[in-house]
């Protein structure tokens, strides 16, 4: 199975020499320009530095919602459900409260509760991920 790693960030680059991915089927460009996928997508390309995030909430959106829902769409065009996999890296702090957690944590299904414009587009992509993934394999991971 190939892999299509998208994001050139920390953990894009972490996930690409842990798992010795190929420079070609490492994607860096704009997420709305990805022509190709694999069968088997790993998103972690986004916006997450909170202070350039407040100041620049139009680019955030576009970077954070806009993009991983069209690069979703185009998986989705490009695949059988059957036979796909689209994990979407996304972020803890969709939910304020105590840092860890008390008792056993947050629940994935818990409603949000964002605190700020990162928090918010990660929240509202995650969202909007889940209605259009209905009947296909994907996992949103929320690494804190």
């Amino acid at each position: 199975m190939r892999v299509l790693l998208v994001g050139r960030g920390h953990l894009g680059t972490y996930l690409k020499e842990r798992f010795s991915v190929p420079d070609a089927l490492h994607y860096q460009g704009e997420l709305e320009d990805i022509s190709t996928v694999t069968n088997f997508v790993v998103n972690t390309a986004g916006k997450t530095s909170l202070e350039w995030c407040e100041k620049n909430p139009i680019e955030t959106f576009r970077c954070n919602v806009i993009a991983p829902l069209k690069a979703f769409r185009k998986f989705k065009t490009q695949n059988n459900a059957d036979h796909a996999l689209f994990i979407h890296i996304s972020s803890g702090c969709v939910w304020d409260g105590p840092f860890p957690p008390i008792g056993l944590g947050f629940k994935p299904y818990e409603p949000v509760t964002p605190q700020c414009i990162y928090s918010w587009t990660k929240a509202a992509c995650d969202g909007l991920l889940l209605q259009e993934a209905a009947g296909w394999n994907v996992a949103i991971l929320r690494p804190r």
